[in-house]
């Protein structure tokens, strides 16, 4: 059985129905949501062509959703006030170079439950920014952007749920709106018993709640998924805290890898380029410490790197055609992400600097698919790679089939944050039918392809030289990374 617990009071001084956190239960006598009749969110164009199945689709139009909390049509304004969370790779420690965690402990479980038995029944506490206080009475209008990326995840969370009904896998999930508060999460965290009673818990979204609730789970002895930030800072000493979202270091390991093994550059063919600011000198110090890793050795020579001008007016002057004289092809890694026009600026340079009979690929961040300003024919002549958190294959009969499903019953198209409540449910569900919460203990080493990315969770050890041989586990990161490559106007997948 799977149930969505419905949790949250009313609004005070306010006479709309806050958000019924969990209002879903999936349950035969719930039926499915109402699908849209008008309306729906325009998706922000991509640099990829449309699809088939984006063709078969009707037109969509407006800032109408269905909010299935509210279980009501409610209009979203979409248009980011302030920079997301997804990659904030700023807030990376300087004093060493690890991935993402992972945090849960064995020390609370319910009456009956052993950590090396599968139960059935599991308590499933979900955080997430709904932003109900941000509700308007009168337009029924969500004025907070970050209300959009829980209604996505959430719905993708409830897709996946309808597909294990019928399984024996028993889900208690209590869905609750952190207003993107920490003090509401403080709350949430002192005074509800569904925390108390949790085995697992999901989200919260920002950095500073998930800091406050990874400390909660470590401290009460839970397992933890953190589906969203990037940052490397969230939790010590917490190996039961799970990062789905890689870091920056282990973005820049992924595209050394690439650069080496899939495009076979060797290391005198690669050149390392950025400015002179802390957190992309971190980039290259990855960089630098893969590439030995690559090669099995410290006792080489490390890759060719050169520190840019941040100004514009130096960035004009700066010489870079010496480092496109030796080589027939040149792979160049640019850990920058921050400042379009810096990247643009060199981007021109590099078009300028390459030989004609040059092969010259550049491998760049995952904001890169972003910039706007940037001609996408230096994307095209430069052979762009990214690396990136996600690739959705619209050709996959399954994420056809997901989208169709997901346009059916909401009225809009899912994003990539829709996929991600989709995958991570599931995933979550399988490992606990058939290893119960004792699965994080074999999660290093098991990897599982899923329909937006491929979960490959490793162990980030301490900051110590014996770490490794005490099993000092600071946290789990997802390892994998998706390289894509832009070709024929548009970003594909170029690692499989």
């Amino acid at each position: 059985m799977i149930s969505v617990q419905n949790r949250l009071r009313l609004l005070s001084g306010n006479s709309v129905l806050a958000l019924l956190i969990g209002v879903f239960v999936f349950m035969q006598s719930c039926g499915s949501l109402s699908p849209a009749s008008t309306g729906g969110v325009k998706d922000k164009p991509t640099k990829t062509e449309p699809t088939e199945q984006d063709e078969t689709l009707p037109p969509i139009e407006g800032t109408r959703v269905y909010d299935p909390v509210q279980q009501k049509w409610v209009t979203i304004d979409t248009k980011p006030k302030e920079k997301m969370d997804t990659l904030q790779f700023a807030e990376a420690p300087t004093s060493q170079i690890p991935p993402i965690t992972m945090d849960g402990v064995d020390r609370y479980l319910p009456e009956g439950l052993s950590t090396t038995e599968v139960s059935g029944q599991y308590n499933i506490s979900v955080l997430l920014p709904f932003m109900a206080n941000r509700t308007n009475a009168e337009t029924e209008k969500i004025t907070d952007p970050r209300s959009n990326f829980a209604l996505q995840f959430y719905s993708g969370m409830k897709l996946a749920l309808e597909k294990l009904e019928g399984t024996d896998i028993g889900l208690n999930i209590n869905v609750m709106d952190t207003e993107s508060n920490p003090a509401k999460v403080e709350r949430l965290l002192d005074t509800r018993s569904e925390m108390q009673q949790s085995n697992i818990i999901i989200g919260p979204y920002r950095r500073d709640n998930i800091k406050l609730v990874a400390e909660f789970a470590k401290q009460e002895g839970k397992l933890m998924i953190s589906p969203y930030s990037a940052s490397t800072n969230l939790t010590e000493g917490n190996p039961n805290f799970i990062q789905v979202s890689p870091s920056l270091f282990t973005h820049c390991e992924n595209l050394l890898q690439h650069a080496r093994t899939v495009n076979e550059f060797e290391p005198e063919e690669i050149l390392l380029i950025s400015r002179d600011i802390p957190i992309e000198l971190m980039g290259v110090a990855t960089i630098q410490k893969e590439h030995f890793n690559v090669l099995g050795t410290t006792f080489a020579d490390s890759l060719q790197h050169i520190v840019a001008p941040a100004n514009s007016e130096e960035l004009f002057d700066f010489d870079i055609n010496p480092y496109f004289e030796a080589e027939d092809k040149l792979a160049v890694i640019i850990p920058s992400w921050a400042d379009e026009t810096f990247v643009y600026g060199l981007l021109r340079k590099i078009d300028l600097a390459r030989k004609e009979y040059q092969r010259v690929v550049v491998y760049g961040m995952p904001q890169w698919m972003d910039f706007e300003q940037i001609d996408f024919e230096y994307y095209e002549k430069l052979n762009v790679h990214i690396s990136a958190n996600a690739y959705v294959d619209n050709k996959d009969d399954e994420v056809k089939q997901f989208r169709r499903n997901f346009y059916d019953q909401f009225g809009i198209l899912p994003n990539e944050t829709a996929f991600l409540g989709h995958d991570i449910t599931i995933f979550l569900a399988q490992r606990l039918q058939t290893e119960g919460v004792d699965f994080i203990k074999r999660l290093d080493g098991n990897p599982q392809t899923l329909m937006h990315t491929r979960f490959d969770f490793q162990k980030v050890y301490q900051d110590d030289p014996s770490a490794v041989e005490l099993q000092l586990i600071d946290r789990m990161e997802n390892k994998y990374v998706n390289i894509l490559e832009f070709s024929n106007y548009s970003f594909q997948l170029s690692n499989n």
